[in-house]
Formats: C-alpha cells, sequence, structure tokens
C-alpha cells in the first residue's frame, strides 16, 4: 500500500492504519509489538508519535516529523510491515459466526464505542450534548483531573483501555455529572483548556448558525412568493466543476407549453389538449 500526504516538512499528519488482525481480538493484545515496531522505526526515521487511538481492527496515530522532512509515507510503511507480521490472523466472521464460535452476542452499544475507554456523548445542562474522546491513557488522565476526580485519573487499575474498559460505567457516570453541569459552551471551553478532544453534536439549528458550515454545506434558494429557503449546498466542492443551482423544481404543468411545442405542437393544439385535463 502507498500513503500519500502532501509535501510539508516539519508537520503533523493524522493517519488511519489498517492492520492484519483478522481473528476479532483487538488490537490492543499486541501492544508490544506495536512498541516495539515504532522503537524500531524511530531510529533510522526519528518522529514524534503525538497520539493513538486503537480500536479493534485499525490505528489512528498522529506524528509530527523534524524540520525539513516530509516523507510519513515511508515511516507508516515501515510500522505496517513491523507490526502486522506480529499480530494473529484468521478470517474475519459474521456475528451469527461469531456468536457460534466464541459466545460473543454483540448488543447495543449506544454512542460509545465497544472496546474503547472512553469516546462518548455526554447531556450537558443546557439540553445539548458534547462528545469526548478521553481514550489515551494521558488525556485520561488530564481529564479525571479537569472534572476533579484524580482519584480516577491516578487508580492503576485504570492506567491503560483494559482497566478502563472494564470499568467504563464507572468513568461515564463522572463524566455525564459533570457535564450535566455545565452548557455546551462551558463543557468545550473547559475541555480545550485541558487538551482534551471534544466537540459539539450539532443540531439543526447549531448547523444554520454556524458561518463555516453555511458557507461550505448549505446555499439559499427563492421560492414563489419571495420565499428564501436554506437547503443543502454541493459537496464536494471542486474547483473546475463547483456545481451550482441553476433553478428550482418546477411547479406543476410550470413547463407544459415548452416541452409540447418543442416536440412540435401548436399553440392550438396544446390549448385543446390542456382543455379536455390531458395535460396540466
Amino acid at each position: 500500500m502507498r500513503y500519500r500526504r502532501a509535501y510539508t516538512p516539519c508537520a503533523s499528519c493524522f493517519f488511519a492504519l489498517n492492520v492484519a488482525d483478522r481473528s476479532g481480538r483487538p488490537l490492543t493484545e499486541n501492544i508490544d509489538a506495536l512498541r516495539d515496531s515504532f522503537r524500531a522505526v524511530r531510529k533510522s526515521r526519528p518522529f514524534v508519535m503525538d497520539a493513538i487511538c486503537m480500536p479493534p481492527d485499525h490505528l489512528h496515530l498522529l506524528m509530527t516529523l523534524p524540520r525539513e522532512d516530509a516523507d510519513f509515507a515511508t515511516r507508516i510503511t515501515l510500522i505496517k510491515q513491523g507490526f502486522s507480521p506480529r499480530v494473529p490472523q484468521g478470517e474475519r466472521i459474521s456475528a451469527s459466526r461469531e456468536y457460534s464460535a466464541f459466545g460473543i452476542e454483540r448488543e447495543l452499544a449506544g454512542s460509545g464505542m465497544p472496546g474503547i475507554a472512553l469516546s462518548n456523548a455526554y447531556r450537558c445542562a443546557d439540553g445539548g450534548h458534547a462528545l469526548i474522546a478521553g481514550n489515551s491513557d494521558s488525556i485520561f488522565r488530564r481529564l479525571m483531573t479537569l472534572i476533579q476526580h484524580d482519584d480516577l485519573g491516578q487508580d492503576p487499575a485504570l492506567a491503560d483501555n483494559a482497566g478502563r474498559v472494564a470499568r467504563v460505567t464507572e468513568i461515564n457516570a463522572a463524566i455525564a455529572a459533570w457535564t450535566a453541569q455545565r452548557t455546551v459552551d462551558e463543557v468545550l471551553a473547559a475541555l480545550e483548556g485541558a487538551d482534551v478532544p471534544a466537540g459539539r453534536i450539532y443540531t439543526v439549528a447549531d448547523i444554520a448558525a454556524d458561518p463555516h458550515y453555511r458557507a461550505r454545506h448549505l446555499q439559499q434558494v427563492q421560492l414563489p412568493g419571495d420565499v428564501a429557503l436554506d437547503v443543502p449546498g454541493i459537496c464536494p466542492k471542486l474547483s473546475a466543476t463547483p456545481g451550482g443551482h441553476r433553478r428550482n423544481a418546477p411547479a406543476l404543468g410550470q413547463d407544459t407549453d415548452a416541452v409540447l411545442k418543442e416536440l412540435g405542437l401548436t399553440d392550438e393544439q396544446i390549448a385543446a389538449l390542456k382543455s379536455r385535463g390531458i395535460v396540466s
């Protein structure tokens, strides 16, 4: 696989890296292999690993390279080559065979991520929701300090993802109690100050009020009676062929005359068809 990124020296870059595990076992069981691969690659090609998120079957990596260096591609390829062979391989199985083979019964997971602690949506005092991603070890500790729960942040049993998954209900309850006392804006401001990734879950009203969203994804059309209506814009935005709104959908019968004249009918013939109720 080839990885392509723009040449931007001394930049930070985000990657989603699929790996070879097809057995259904979480990749966190192979964390030592991942660490060994990082260390081996870093010796020959230095980099700083800013953040890692490890869902069950792939990796999210955020890395920064030295000045005048933009070769993310080689580093990611070497990390994968060093890591993947040490991950158990097998056939990816369906939910029914997963249950038959391992007794695993998948259930509704709500807004959380099964096997990842923690990443979830939390209701705030103003009725809105904030999505909080505190699933790395250091971010989790900062989050617990922010919400005044160092008892959880410094608990050795919660020092890694496996420990947090086992007590995710307790952790979620502590965070929910904190967000419930603050508005979404207050929650996001506090989390930003603590360097904890978070974001607002948009309502339709939030979308309509967001200037960036309006500029990129909404456009206004005029309806009969001088009524303005916001509708979804053209996505994606392409430089040579950006797309646009040429006309509204026609009202019933609006284009009848033009279409029938293109077919060669005269005004008298069209009027006769209308009088008989054949066309509008």
